[in-house]
């Protein structure tokens, strides 16, 4: 897993931080997540402000906006890895631009409130909001 900035200007010390939280907490997020060393995370403003992260599954990338706190972007990066996981396990399928949990079609609206109830989010909203409770509680 490699964390690369990209013109965070104005956020070069939320940044360093957040690329030493997760150099030092990565292996033991595997206690909790089944993700490869292969996904990279990109720390760059995103074009939506409202967003905190997002996945790009088949180039394995995940982006993070610093303009939020340390906390929330911890909490963003962890619901992103349990996509990836979701999707290397291929609980989560996209085909041609169709979504797919557990082999069943669903329609990935960008609505939040219909998106927030789609199964894949569900399940990683819940096991984010856990994995980050016992990680620093670790700490």
């Amino acid at each position: 897993m490699v964390v690369e900035a990209r013109g965070c200007i104005g956020y070069e010390v939320r940044v360093e931080r957040l690329k030493t939280d997760i150099n030092s907490w990565k292996h033991k997020l595997k206690d909790f997540i089944n993700y490869s060393d292969n996904v990279d995370i990109v720390i760059k403003f995103l074009e939506n402000k409202a967003s905190l992260g997002r996945i790009f599954y088949k180039e394995k990338i995940i982006e993070l906006d610093p303009r939020f706190t340390l906390i929330q972007l911890r909490k963003t990066l962890i619901h992103e890895l349990i996509h990836y996981e979701q999707y290397v396990d291929k609980r989560l399928e996209i085909k041609e631009g169709e979504w797919f949990w557990n082999g069943v079609h669903y329609e990935n609206t960008l609505q939040y409130d219909s998106y927030k109830k789609l199964p894949w989010e569900i399940e990683a909203r819940k096991r984010s909001k856990e994995i980050t409770n016992k990680l620093f509680n670790i700490y």
